[in-house]
């Protein structure tokens, strides 16, 4: 979701999905009556002055190649004349012609230039030629010549959040935000770098405080609404990106992320069409297809969605895997070795672990390489592959390596093969298997709680950049269910402030939920646990992926718009058939989700007591 960053005086590049493209870009001159005038530049006659003037006058009506005759002209008469090397050089760079830019600049500096502008746009045409380190140098040098230069700061921030120094990136930005040229684009960087840096209120605060000094700005809108979004405050952030729309329309990354509010909101097509709109702007745009993916995906249109998600493996945000053998896309498996490796999370890892079955016995022979915690568990579910557990730097062990190897594929590929409609995802009673053995253990443990129904509970999903506001609800909203008499509950929660939680709880309720910490400690004794309850409740979180590949029966706190796996409406999820959702109503509506639940679990109470 990150914004294109323009170089300062029109510079521009090109943005795509996490992916640095430097390539392109206008650049247009600036400053030159400033610098006919300064004292300290002797001019050999009023005809090199008059010819300066004249491109000057050339560019400003956009015509690059008369200004381009005027500056030849003007250094024929005085070859040392920086300015008119100044002016070619950005002709230049203005015609994407950015070694000419670059010798044309530097003789420029040779000759003893010493005004910032030189430097700048030296400095854009070593970072449009992807050489950040000297870039960085030239706009320092832009710097020291003027230390409150707005735009060399801006340049230097930006370079600074090329290289991930958010930290540096608001320092620059503290003395970019005076330039005419980039304010809006300061307000814009300025408010996702503190996002980056989790400081979200500061972010909004920032945003909020550029609207209130100029309503009609159409970045400080953009950014409001970007901060808004970040925030989980979808009504508020659509507010934002419709006055910016409203103000003067919007490019390609605008519409990527006001489809994603939209999409928040439930308005599906919409949402589509904005994605739609970024790419009819940029059709190379992976980001809006990999958006446009997840909400086809959400509404169940698989066969046009699975082709689209594929462009996951372009983000960042996630280490690649190095690439070591021939890509599946489909061929005939027959005696053929092919390794499948997990690529996402870890909820995603089991969910995709459901087409596992389809693969290993097309195969000649399945390996699966998986996380260290889910090494135990798919060794036990997947007999018939060869397991082994991925590592920092992702090695494949020797005796792997010694079988050989015809074919990859990431885990979230398969389903592109596999689960192409509705009607692909089998009806299981679960693919994974937890130990036997553990799971008697963890069976007399909870039985020794006492009498009547033994829950699970998770009220924790993902981390605040992964929706936690809308995908968490606090123990204590969880009364109405915590207050049926005759029940005990688990804590299935992962995170470290569970007991701290669970503490608080009984400290002002009288409450109780049993942790035991070595359960969460090993997902395979975790596994274990989940299979000697009766039922588990929670928020959407890895736990109910666990208890859908096991077969168990999961009930599960659905947000208005949850992510695209839990699809947009029914009880029912196609991964999991022992799942139930409960879903909001309306946006960060909980209590209604909450007291459906309780009602529900006194029934399932009743039904389980007459069943004994």
């Amino acid at each position: 979701m990150s914004w294109s960053s323009r170089l300062p005086l029109s510079f521009e590049r090109r943005s795509t999905f996490n992916r640095r493209d430097k390539r392109g870009g206008t650049i247009l001159p600036g400053l030159l009556a400033a610098l006919l005038r300064e004292p300290w530049r002797s001019w050999r006659s009023s005809r090199v002055r008059a010819l300066l003037e004249d491109a000057q006058a050339a560019l400003a009506r956009g015509e690059p190649e008369l200004a381009r005759r005027s500056c030849n002209d003007a250094i024929a008469d005085d070859p040392r004349n920086v300015v008119g090397h100044y002016l070619l050089g950005s002709i230049d760079a203005q015609a994407g012609l950015y070694e000419a830019a670059r010798k044309r600049l530097e003789h420029c500096v040779a000759l003893g230039a010493r005004f910032p502008e030189v430097y700048i746009h030296l400095g854009n045409v070593y970072r449009l030629r992807g050489d950040l380190g000297r870039a960085a140098q030239t706009y320092r040098k832009a710097v020291d010549i003027d230390p409150l230069n707005a735009l060399g700061h801006y340049n230097l921030a930006l370079i600074a959040k090329q290289e991930g120094t958010a930290a540096e990136v608001l320092e620059h930005l503290e003395y970019a935000q005076t330039a005419p040229e980039t304010k809006g684009e300061v307000i814009r960087l300025r408010t996702k770098t503190l996002i980056e840096l989790g400081r979200y209120d500061e972010a909004v605060q920032s945003a909020c405080r550029a609207v209130e000094q100029d309503a009609s700005s159409h970045d400080a809108w953009i950014a409001l609404g970007f901060a808004y979004q970040k925030v989980h405050e979808p009504h508020e952030a659509l507010k934002c990106y419709e006055r910016a729309l409203a103000i003067r329309g919007g490019e390609g990354e605008f519409f990527n992320n006001y489809g994603i509010v939209l999409q928040d909101l439930g308005r599906v097509q919409e949402s589509i069409d904005s994605y739609e709109a970024a790419l009819k702007i940029n059709p190379a745009d992976s980001l809006a297809r990999f958006h446009k993916s997840l909400i086809n995906l959400l509404i169940g249109n698989y066969a046009i969605a699975w082709p689209d998600y594929e462009t996951r493996l372009l983000s960042l945000e996630y280490p690649a895997r190095p690439t070591r053998y021939a890509r599946w896309h489909g061929e005939s498996l027959q005696n053929k070795t092919i390794v499948a490796y997990g690529e996402q999370g870890l909820g995603d890892e089991i969910m995709f672990a459901s087409c596992l079955p389809e693969l290993i016995d097309a195969a000649g022979h399945c390996m699966i390489e998986c996380s260290p915690k889910l090494r135990a568990l798919f060794s036990r579910s997947f007999s018939d592959a060869t397991v082994y557990q991925s590592g920092p730097e992702r090695p494949v062990p020797a005796e792997i390596q010694e079988r050989g190897v015809d074919f990859e594929v990431p885990l979230g590929s398969l389903p592109l093969h596999y689960r192409r409609s509705g009607s692909a995802f089998p009806h299981h009673d679960g693919y994974l298997r937890a130990d036997p053995v553990r799971v008697e253990a963890w069976r007399a443990k909870v039985q020794d709680l006492g009498s009547g129904l033994k829950v699970g509970l998770s009220w924790r999903g993902g981390t605040y950049k992964t929706r936690n506001p809308i995908r968490s609800i606090g123990l204590e909203r969880w009364m109405p269910v915590l207050r049926i008499p005759n029940m005990h509950f688990v804590s299935v929660q992962y995170t470290a402030d569970a007991p701290a939680d669970i503490a608080m709880l009984t400290a002002s309720h009288g409450i109780n939920i049993t942790h035991w910490q070595d359960a969460i400690d090993d997902y395979d004794e975790t596994a274990a646990l989940v299979c000697a309850l009766d039922l588990v409740l929670t928020v959407c979180t890895s736990v109910v992926h666990l208890a859908g590949a096991l077969g168990q029966a999961v009930w599960v706190a659905a947000p208005f718009v949850p992510e695209w796996r839990y699809g947009l409406e029914g009880e029912s999820m196609a991964w999991y058939p022992s799942a139930r959702l409960f879903r909001q109503s309306e946006h960060g509506g909980w209590e209604d989700v909450i007291r459906r639940m309780s009602e529900h679990l006194s029934q399932y109470q009743i039904e389980s007591a007459t069943a004994c």
